[in-house]
């Protein structure tokens, strides 16, 4: 198995409804897949491993992050989009 980011999607457009804003920016769940037992980080911060799985927090607080997950030689990654200035729209 391979190390895969399957939260975000490459691309995803993000706001307050896909996280926690903070003063900081918007605090997201990064997850995956590892191999059983790999040491995993998110953008140089230590992931939780489960298993086959991976999470991490990672806040955003520019308009377009690089994620990067790192394990060993293994790498994938997402770029994702803030969308600070979303608002709620009702019909």
């Amino acid at each position: 198995m391979t190390l895969r980011i399957s939260s975000p999607s490459q691309g995803e457009i993000l706001n307050r409804r896909h996280g926690r804003e903070t003063g900081a920016g918007l605090e997201i769940t990064v997850s995956g897949t590892c191999p059983v037992g790999a040491a995993v980080s998110v953008n140089g911060q230590p992931a939780r491993v489960d298993g086959d799985g991976f999470r991490a927090t990672v806040v955003l607080t520019r308009r377009e992050t690089q994620v990067v997950a790192i394990s060993g030689e293994d790498h994938d990654s997402a770029l994702v989009f803030y969308d600070r200035l979303s608002f709620p729209r009702t019909r």
